[in-house]
This record gives structure tokens, C-alpha cells and sequence, in this order.
């Protein structure tokens, strides 16, 4: 048996009970594991693993590693609550199951997804910050698979406009969340939003193509 904390990326039903879910775990990377009998009235494991949430969990493997226990750790309500935060929050566990490998371990990434949620659940502005989230984790996916981008002005792309883009996203590569100052670091960013988002697309899509 095996035991670390997840976060759920995703679910898919399969046969009349049960569900399959992938994992973003601590110390196995992204795994998929199916919950047998999960979808039955008052299985004990119901609710336990839902997404978006960080949870404890046990599963045996083997061919098909199978969920055994979980004990949820944050569900998240006031992301849950908010339409915004919920979907950025969709957004970015969708990124990590399209752009990671499954049992590849990331410990840099994994504490990366997991303040960013957490900060998110806190934050008191939902509306502006889920966009810094946003930029903020898609920028350190990007660092984390290896491509952090030469940021330097005027490249070749024409995609870093101007000093202050290039600043925000140097910002957002290393960005402390316990230090944001709302007035210091979010502002400026929203005023690049358009060109940060501009980039950023552009290089998932130059990851993703390098990988296809």
C-alpha cells in the first residue's frame, strides 16, 4: 500500500460504480487510480476526492492501482464558491495533466500547484487574483519542464513589447506568495495582462509542439 497527498486533476466514470481519477500526488507525480464502488449511495470514499481538492489518499498497485482510503485535506469552498476562481483553478489542473508525464516526481511543481491553490482559496479579490494565479503557475510550468523562456526585449517573436512585460514576467518566474503586494506586484501585471497571456500561450504551444 501506498500513501501521499493528492490533488485531483480529474475523474472519468467506468462501469455501473466505480470512478477512474488522476492524481497529481507528493510523491509519485501524476498517477490515475480507480476508486471502486465510489459512485454507490453512502461509499465511504464519496466526496473524499472530488475536484478541486488536496487530499490524503491510499492505493494499492499493480496492473491498476486501486484507491483504498482518503482523507480530504482542503476542499477548497470558497474557490467552489466562486465561478472565476473555479474555473482558472479547472484551468490550471488541466495544464498540469496535459503537460506532465505520469509517475514523474515534482516535488518544485507540486508545492508550486499547491500554494497557488491555497492562495487562491485565501485571497480576498478572486476576480484579479485567479489572472496572477493563472499567469503566475502557467510561468513556473513552463520553467519547470525545462523551457523557461530568454526573456529579453523585442525578441524575435514580437511578443516581450516593452520593459514592463518583461518585468512582470521576470516577476512571475519568481514570485514569493507569501510577499505579494497587491499595490507592488499585481497591478503592474494586470496592465500587461494581454502581452503576459500573449507569451505565455505562446510557449505551451511551442511545448507542446516539440512533444507531439
Amino acid at each position: 500500500m501506498y500513501i501521499t497527498q493528492a490533488i485531483t486533476l480529474g475523474k472519468k466514470n467506468i462501469g455501473e460504480y466505480d470512478r477512474e481519477y488522476c492524481f497529481f500526488t507528493k510523491k509519485f507525480g501524476k498517477i490515475v487510480v480507480v476508486a471502486k464502488g465510489i459512485r454507490k449511495p453512502n461509499a465511504k470514499l464519496q466526496g473524499q476526492v472530488e475536484p478541486p481538492c488536496l487530499t490524503n489518499i491510499d492505493f494499492n498497485s499493480g496492473n491498476q492501482k486501486r484507491l483504498t482510503g482518503a482523507l480530504i485535506k482542503n476542499s477548497f469552498p470558497k474557490i467552489r464558491g466562486n465561478l472565476i476562481a473555479l474555473e482558472t483553478t479547472q484551468r490550471i489542473l488541466k495544464l498540469v495533466d496535459e503537460y506532465i508525464l505520469f509517475s514523474e516526481t515534482d516535488l518544485n511543481l507540486w508545492n508550486v500547484l499547491k500554494e497557488s491553490l491555497e492562495y487562491l482559496e485565501k485571497s480576498r479579490d478572486k476576480n484579479i487574483e485567479s489572472l496572477l494565479m493563472e499567469f503566475y503557475f502557467t510561468a513556473r510550468l513552463i520553467k519547470s519542464l525545462g523551457f523557461e523562456p530568454e526573456l529579453k526585449e523585442n525578441n524575435e517573436n514580437g511578443i516581450v513589447e516593452n520593459k514592463q512585460t518583461l518585468r512582470s514576467l521576470k516577476v512571475l518566474l519568481n514570485m514569493d506568495l507569501n510577499k505579494i503586494s497587491k499595490n507592488e506586484l499585481i497591478q503592474p501585471i494586470l496592465n500587461q495582462k494581454e502581452n503576459i497571456s500573449k507569451f505565455l500561450k505562446a510557449q505551451l504551444k511551442y511545448i507542446k509542439n516539440i512533444f507531439s
